[in-house]
């Protein structure tokens, strides 16, 4: 049993891999070898990836804040090097100004970004391991035993 695989635009918890009829017969119900099933796999591990992240992370809105409050501090650390702006509009000077603004109070320090900049790393991380386990399997099975690492 397979305990999260992507088919298409399906997502299927414990999933049986194949069906054994009564006569015998064995019939497949995923890619049965691992030249197919591998790109199924990354597939599932992208998705799994994003699914956790976004969890994570919160709805659009939170996401949107923790965006921003990473923008900000990247602004004020910018500024803090006296780049030279003397190349940019009016319009881009102000917006550098309100963000090293921001960048510079408490805006930027955040539980929220953390745990969005937590999230991502962890499961950014795990899904990299994941898939380089999956491109190195050899067998079928092997690509089953990432799949069942997804939690």
């Amino acid at each position: 049993m397979i305990r999260l695989i992507k088919l298409n635009d399906f997502i299927y918890q414990n999933y049986e891999e194949k069906t054994n009829y009564e006569n015998g017969e064995e019939v497949w119900n995923i890619p049965n070898t691992v030249q197919e099933l591998l790109p199924v796999v990354l597939d599932t591990i992208n998705w799994w990836v994003g699914a956790k992240v976004k969890k994570a992370t919160g709805d659009f809105v939170k996401l949107s804040a923790a965006n921003s409050k990473a923008i900000a501090l990247l602004a004020a650390i910018i500024a803090s090097q006296n780049p030279d702006t003397s190349n940019l509009t009016e319009l881009q000077k102000s917006a550098f100004d309100k963000m090293t603004t921001l960048g510079n109070s408490d805006y930027t320090d955040s539980q929220l970004l953390n745990n969005s900049l937590d999230a991502v790393v962890n499961y950014v991380q795990k899904g990299t391991q994941l898939g380089a386990q999956a491109i190195q399997a050899q067998s079928v099975e092997e690509l089953i035993d990432v799949l069942n690492q997804l939690d």
